[in-house]
């Protein structure tokens, strides 16, 4: 497995472990169902429904596209919607902020930065809810 679906795949086990069995890693089943489906790669599901794209379509679109858009798509389509599952929404955001200052330049991080703030209580980072 490359570094970077070690990567998404990290993302995804810290987010199954968070959940405490609300999310789950599902792997060739179709959406909503727990029916085989051979053209699905590995991907979240949360009340089985689909949580996001195939992990190893995110691998590929960082291939053609860059990793920063992956990690905005990541950002956009995982994170975000993981609100209702505080710990694996709070776990989740620091893993893709700080695997966002390896990526980023510096004017860029800063950037990416503003996405997440700190909460008052334990100083935890959360998606900043003004984006």
């Amino acid at each position: 497995m490359s570094e970077l679906k070690a990567k998404i795949f990290g993302l995804a086990e810290r987010i199954v472990q968070e959940s405490h069995g609300a999310i789950r890693l599902a792997h060739h089943e179709e959406d909503g169902t727990e029916k085989v489906n051979k053209e699905a790669a590995h991907f979240l599901k949360v009340h089985d429904q689909r949580l996001g794209r195939d992990l190893e379509l995110y691998a590929l679109m960082a291939e053609l596209t860059g990793v920063g858009v992956m990690l905005t798509h990541l950002l956009s389509e995982i994170v975000y919607r993981l609100r209702e599952h505080r710990s694996a929404y709070l776990a989740s955001s620091e893993y893709l902020r700080h695997w966002g200052l390896e990526v980023f330049k510096q004017d860029q991080y800063n950037q990416w930065n503003e996405l997440f703030e700190t909460s008052e209580a334990g100083q935890q980072p959360i998606v900043n809810s003004k984006s």
